[in-house]
């Protein structure tokens, strides 16, 4: 018995050897070998960006000497199948050679000093473009991917989506966003009230939705209340920048000249009409004036701010509420031209809300005026100051860094890239607050947008838009807000308080 235990010893003993030796080094081999002895990573997880991928797992706590990741159209099955994409003892790995678009399975296999590997751990991830550009309308919302094409979501018995589908019960909402088309040449976006404004690459003007006012600028009125396609306005190719007010429409050429159309009961085309008289609708671009030094401009509901480029401010439009910053002026009366506000030249950001004005200086110092009832201004002034027809500074802070007005609220973001809300919805309950303050404690936001156009409709969206930076390049688009009709762009109806990613 003795002898036979030995010999039978002796026997395991070399098996056991040549078992340990079986496998590759570290950087590659076979999968075979003493895998049952080797665990998986765990959490395994696979992030997609635009043209990227960010690889994080929890590797095993022993037997462990690191951790291969490979790539390919369906899961690498062993260790040398497949792309290499990261062979590391850390917990993370950034795949950087990757097509947006295309879908990719990630196997992680975690191998030991004498060269075993582990069966492969798996995760999947589609990279796909991100988001550039956003604009927040009436209860519609309007964006551009790093790729060029044009997303829209929300509100849609206009034709506002620029889809085609019009006048039916599934035309109405839609909660997430759909392609405009399948261009992939667009620049800029900007939402009014129910229409939608675009630039492409090559300078030209698009625009689509209600047309009741003539501002989607066809020239058509009449017969022509509605397109459910992007329609090109004019064949002039030097279309800088524009934006989307209530019922009208603002841009400025690359020569500097400002342009306006749509409704004009208010004077808010700017061209020098009398209300109640001369002030009608016009369908066609129609130049505010001749001059040629415009730097920026925002139209509201109803009334205009306008930048120059010597740093001077002006406003036009209706007053009812003192959004037009002229204390001298009566608070119920408007001015069909551009006014002066002030005389100062060191003005360098605008917006505009529904009824009221949002502006930075060079210094970063933030200033508002207009409509109040909602605390949209950020002034510790309320129930006194419903209304405040000159600018008045928010707070004491001198690294504001833009600035979005819509429906009776404001949204804001700071130098260290943090973001700041008030007014209607701007708190994490769904109430208002009269005072800003910031949203989460991030500090990676940029290309903010609030929601409004109510006009003379009375309607308004609610909503904020903003995007933030993701590792290590691109950004996500976060929506919060009322959620009215899609307008969020999340995939629901229900209303949520805190950024969430639209997809």
């Amino acid at each position: 018995m003795m002898l036979f235990s030995s010999r039978w010893l002796i026997l395991a003993s070399a098996v056991l050897l040549l078992v340990g030796c079986s496998g590759g080094g570290g950087g590659g081999g076979s999968s075979s070998g003493n895998n049952s002895t080797i665990s998986n990573v765990t959490s395994f997880a696979a992030s997609p960006g635009d043209t990227w991928v960010s690889l994080s797992w929890v590797n095993p706590a022993s037997n462990f000497s690191g951790v291969m990741v490979r790539r390919g159209a369906t899961c690498p099955a062993t260790s040398s199948s497949g792309s290499l994409v990261s062979d590391t003892t850390g917990t993370t790995a950034i795949d950087s050679s990757v097509t947006n678009g295309t879908s990719y399975c990630y196997s992680a296999f975690v191998y030991n000093g004498s060269g075993s590997y582990s069966s492969g751990a798996t995760a999947y991830a589609t990279p796909r473009a991100s988001y550039v550009a956003v604009s927040a309308g009436g209860i519609h919302t309007l964006a551009i991917k790093s790729d060029g094409t044009l997303w829209a979501w929300g509100f849609n018995d206009q034709g506002e989506l620029g889809d085609g589908c019009i006048f039916a019960s599934t035309c109405n909402n839609r909660y997430s966003p759909g392609q405009v088309g399948s261009d992939n040449t667009w620049w800029a976006v900007s939402g009014g009230t129910a229409h939608s404004v675009a630039l492409k690459q090559n300078g030209t003007l698009w625009s689509w939705g209600d047309n009741s006012s003539g501002q989607i600028g066809t020239g058509c009125t009449g017969t022509c209340f509605y397109y459910s396609t992007p329609n090109q306005i004019t064949t002039d190719t030097n279309w800088a920048s524009i934006s989307g007010g209530g019922f009208f429409t603002t841009a400025i050429k690359t020569d500097g000249t400002l342009w306006a159309w749509g409704n004009n009961y208010a004077g808010q085309l700017g061209d020098g009409c009398v209300k109640g008289s001369s002030c009608v609708s016009k369908a066609t671009p129609t130049t505010v004036n001749t001059e040629t030094d415009w730097a920026a401009v925002a139209a509201g509901a109803n009334h205009v701010l306008a930048l120059k480029t010597n740093g001077t401010l002006w406003a036009w439009g209706i007053n009812d509420y003192g959004e037009l910053g002229n204390a001298a002026q009566s608070p119920t009366a408007y001015s069909s031209v551009p006014v002066q506000i002030g005389t100062d030249m060191d003005w360098k950001t605008i917006a505009a809300g529904d009824m009221h004005s949002l502006a930075i200086k060079t210094n970063g110092t933030l200033w508002a005026w207009g409509d109040n009832s909602s605390g949209q201004l950020g002034i510790t002034c309320v129930a006194s100051c419903l209304t405040v027809s000159a600018p008045m500074q928010v707070g004491m802070d001198t690294d504001w860094k833009d600035v979005d007005g819509g429906n009776s609220l404001t949204l804001a973001t700071k130098t260290n890239g943090s973001i700041w809300a008030w007014g209607n919805f701007s708190l994490s309950t769904g109430g208002s607050s009269s005072v800003p303050h910031q949203v989460g404690t991030g500090t990676s936001w940029s290309k903010i947008s609030a929601g409004g156009g109510g006009g003379t409709s009375g309607i308004g969206g609610g909503h904020f838009m903003a995007l933030q930076s993701m590792s290590p390049s691109g950004y996500v688009l976060m929506g919060w807000g009322t959620h009215m009709q899609g307008a969020l762009g999340i995939g629901t109806a229900t209303p949520v308080w805190s950024p969430t990613q639209v997809h």
